[in-house]
């Protein structure tokens, strides 16, 4: 909270490997449902829009409401290089305690986001990579925006 407190600039990010809502992993910090919630809110306090990780191996983005709350954001962008996780089992059934999570976009495909900031506003694009069979040639495009 001290350093949070301390920030004077518009924007907080926060980046950690295992994300705060369970997606696929199941150990992630919903393992510690309290301990979650109180950093949660503290990161929501500081003014934080959006919660990066990677773990999952992944594209997923979702809305994390809390009633009478500003929503805040969970980015799972896992696509670094590792094997996809193409599963079933995905989901947002871990313990969410009073939160509701709605996804937004998710995709199972290599990727990366660019995060624009311009004054007080944000904008986030999600480039997946596209490949000719082909010819092997591989680029990135846009395939979800999201700005706040």
């Amino acid at each position: 909270d001290e350093t949070l407190k301390s920030n004077t600039l518009p924007h907080v990010f926060v980046f950690t490997h295992e994300s705060a809502f369970k997606a696929f992993h199941t150990d992630c910090l919903d393992d510690y449902p309290q301990e979650r919630d109180i950093f949660w809110q503290s990161l929501s306090n500081a003014g934080a829009n959006v919660f990066f990780s990677g773990h999952d191996h992944f594209f997923d983005f979702a809305e994390i409401k809390e009633e009478g709350k500003k929503s805040m954001y969970q980015a799972i962008v896992g696509t670094g290089g590792g094997s996809l996780h193409d599963k079933p089992s995905y989901g947002y059934n871990g313990d969410n305690s009073s939160y509701l999570l709605q996804g937004l976009f998710h995709e199972v495909e290599y990727g990366y986001v660019v995060v624009d900031i311009s004054d007080k506003s944000v904008k986030m694009t999600w480039k997946h990579r596209l490949c000719d069979d082909e010819t092997q040639i591989c680029s990135y495009i846009e395939a979800y925006k999201f700005s706040f």
